[in-house]
């Protein structure tokens, strides 16, 4: 019941890695598997205490949040994120 009584209202993000699998195949599994453990970890060092950070499936994470800013919070959170490897 408790569950029930807490706002409802959260938002997904989900990111795709492009180009992994050509990553893996040139690259080797090993270093695809470093690499996918190197963003977790920034994904989690950077959204892991305000959001819940997920992998999804192979190259696939999701970031969830409560939606209360909308929009303007999911361009904030790309934005924060690209910072890390641009």
């Amino acid at each position: 019941e408790e569950i029930k009584d807490r706002e409802k209202n959260f938002a997904t993000l989900t990111l795709d890695i492009d180009k992994f699998k050509s990553f893996n195949k040139k690259n080797g599994r090993e270093t695809g598997d470093r690499l996918l453990e190197i963003i977790a970890d920034k994904l989690n060092n950077r959204f892991g205490r305000k959001y819940l950070v997920a992998r999804l499936s192979n190259d696939m994470f999701a970031i969830l949040y409560k939606e209360n800013k909308g929009i303007k919070l999911k361009k904030s959170i790309i934005r924060k994120f690209l910072k890390h490897f641009i």
